[in-house]
């Protein structure tokens, strides 16, 4: 029987690679706060990101989206990344933070796209 957080430790991998762990570990919640990816592991991914009343990819797309709301930037580059991964296009994504300019902002539109393309480039090698 798969436990909660094993399984968002797979979805986890499925969305943002498998070197997610070391990068999480390596992170400032890696070291001061670890019970908190744990929890994520456990609440988050093992649970709300499973829930399959919504597709993993139209998972993605309700989070980038809160993300471009909020401006939390750091957050939004692993997202669209994930995104694509769970099998969002890039037109979906740019349509998507597009139509949140109307809502979330110019600035927070554009500065999202400025994140965006850089995943995007990211993903093409064109670091």
């Amino acid at each position: 029987m798969t436990t909660n957080r094993e399984a968002g430790h797979e979805v986890r991998r499925v969305l943002f690679g498998p070197d997610t762990d070391q990068a999480l570990a390596a992170g400032a919640a890696g070291e001061l706060a670890p019970e908190l990816n744990r929890l994520a592991d456990e609440m988050v991914f093992g649970q709300v990101w499973r829930d399959e009343r919504l597709e993993l990819k139209y998972r993605s797309l309700v989070t980038i989206a809160a993300l471009v709301v909020l401006g939390r930037e750091g957050q939004l580059r692993a997202h669209v990344l994930g995104g694509v991964r769970a099998g969002l296009s890039h037109q979906e994504i740019v349509a998507a933070v597009v139509h949140l300019a109307f809502y979330a902002g110019l600035p927070a539109a554009y500065a999202s796209l400025e994140v965006v393309r850089g995943a995007f480039r990211e993903l093409a090698g064109d670091q």
